[in-house]
């Protein structure tokens, strides 16, 4: 594994388009989580429930709910982690433009191998972001918490693996069209029209469908903030809230994910390099 990280490292250290797109997507990323405090209190100083905003705020970004809460936020549809998404496809695609892809299986990297690099890059990636957003959440969590203890800075802890799923999911998903059109501008327009395509289809098919379409699989494993105040608050609304991670949710997740690096395999088999 190690081995094939580092040949992937040494085919984007030197791109300066990899550096950018890391860069602006890292500094969102962070900016994001944490001036989402700062974003509230804008709010707040705008309404005349100010009082009422503030402790909303508190209640929304303390421990232990920090964590759903930023995870929902990060694995929004097409919003930082597009930006990624993109990054995964330029460098993929980058390859099959340059002929790096050949001369890597010339020089006796098998198409499997080649395959398996691609999957540890988006791996590494994807824990990447998930080490950020649970620093990012941690600096959050400290200054929104009422209260601090071990048990609820790491309550609801696993909505960070959620989030990790999600992404990898999302990212192999962008592999796979990086893989299968090769060119790098067309790649990224079918990612940016699918986007858009996948909510018309869904107005179309019954409710109890929506969520199995691709990207709500991916987004349907943290699909709503909470607190325990709102959680308390929500029969009198009749509001519904997520309480924890579903199994089933994460199975069609990870289905997609074997599903898309099935085809993005078929493609190396079927396609030449």
């Amino acid at each position: 594994m190690r081995k094939l990280l580092l040949i992937e490292w040494d085919k984007i250290r030197s791109y300066r388009a990899f550096w950018i797109i890391i860069s602006l997507y890292l500094f969102l990323l962070i900016a994001a989580v944490a001036g989402l405090p700062a974003f509230l209190h804008y709010i707040t100083d705008k309404t005349n429930a100010s009082v009422f905003m503030k402790l909303f705020t508190h209640l929304l970004l303390g421990f232990p709910d920090v964590w759903q809460n930023i995870a929902f936020f990060a694995g929004n549809r097409a919003f930082i982690k597009l930006l990624l998404a993109i990054l995964i496809i330029i460098l993929v695609s980058n390859e099959f433009t340059y002929h790096t892809v050949r001369m890597n299986i010339i020089s006796g990297l098998s198409r499997y191998q080649f395959l398996l690099a691609k999957v540890e890059m988006i791996l590494a990636f994807s824990l990447l972001s998930t080490i950020i957003l649970f620093l990012s959440g941690l600096y959050v969590g400290f200054e929104n918490s009422r209260t601090i203890t071990i048990q609820s800075v790491l309550g609801n802890l696993y909505f960070l693996p959620a989030y990790f799923t999600e992404l990898f999911t999302y990212l192999s998903f962008a592999l796979m069209i990086g893989v299968i059109i090769r060119k790098t501008g067309f790649a990224i327009i079918t990612l940016l029209i699918y986007l858009v395509v996948e909510p018309i289809i869904q107005y179309y098919l019954p409710d109890q469908f929506d969520k199995y379409l691709p990207m709500n699989a991916m987004n349907h494993i943290v699909w709503s903030v909470n607190t325990a105040d709102l959680t308390f608050r929500t029969p009198e609304f009749n509001i519904s809230l997520q309480q924890n991670i579903s199994a089933s949710d994460v199975i069609v997740c990870i289905g997609y994910a074997a599903v898309f690096l099935t085809l993005v395999w078929i493609s190396l088999q079927k396609k030449d390099l």
